[in-house]
């Protein structure tokens, strides 16, 4: 069994810098709410490249594991994370960014595989962090570019 949810963000900025701030890995603690620590073992822009980001959510810090799945410049972006053990709950985060009339249209797309021994109801909890979780990082990722572009001029 599997479950998707799907936030769109709009933002004023282009898709590149969007797109940068997005799979720089060196650079997610200058956005990335709660933020600790990244560890990038290749390229990412190679399918198969893993990278390990550490967060503090609340008193807790936790460490996710995620393998780059798509890299295409500047629009599409995917990555696997697999949940912690037991009955872990796989994940695929898509992000897509499409100019529109007024900027960019961020897409994020998380695709959750249910396992045996996940119940609805949890899984539905899950979603519902999930869903939560994307927009704070969505909503901060724009505030970041908005930032950055505003400097630059």
């Amino acid at each position: 069994m599997s479950t998707e949810i799907d936030v769109l963000f709009p933002s004023a900025a282009p898709p590149e810098p969007l797109f940068r701030a997005l799979t720089d890995t060196d650079g997610f603690h200058k956005w990335l709410p709660g933020f600790v620590q990244c560890d990038r073992r290749g390229d990412i822009t190679s399918p198969g490249t893993r990278f390990a980001v550490t967060r503090r959510l609340n008193d807790t810090t936790a460490e996710a594991q995620y393998e780059v799945l798509q890299y295409s410049q500047p629009s599409t972006f995917s990555v696997r994370m697999d949940g912690p053990p037991p009955n872990a709950t796989t994940y695929r985060y898509t992000y897509t960014l499409s100019k529109s009339d007024t900027g960019t249209d961020v897409r994020v797309t998380v695709l959750a595989e249910n396992p045996e021994g996940v119940s609805a109801l949890a899984l539905s909890l899950i979603l519902k962090m999930l869903r939560s979780g994307v927009q704070r990082d969505l909503h901060a990722l724009g505030a970041y570019v908005s930032g950055v572009n505003a400097t630059a001029d």
